[in-house]
């Protein structure tokens, strides 16, 4: 059986709340990377949760960022998942 790797979007077309946003920005191709993870509610206190797709519209968000000293965070292709991960600082 082959698994097939890769993302499945939904498009919610009503407006949402952000309850939680987490995630991290470190360096893919030498460009920063941000992946990110989302809760959102609707009116009615219904949650869904994921990736926020490439090219979402968010009217509002607010957030802290922490730098932290020390080697970079770089992504890089992973054999065994085909994602780009951490790669193991040398």
């Amino acid at each position: 059986m082959t698994v097939k790797r890769e993302y499945q979007f939904k498009e919610f077309d009503q407006p949402l709340e952000i309850a939680a946003l987490t995630g991290n920005v470190s360096l893919k191709d030498g460009r920063p990377f941000l992946h990110a993870h989302a809760i959102l509610t609707d009116e009615q206190g219904h949650t869904f949760g994921g990736h926020p797709a490439p090219g979402t519209v968010m009217f509002a968000c607010e957030f802290r960022l922490e730098a932290f000293d020390g080697p970079e965070f770089t992504r890089g292709p992973d054999a065994e998942t085909g994602l780009a991960l951490w790669a193991t600082p040398e």
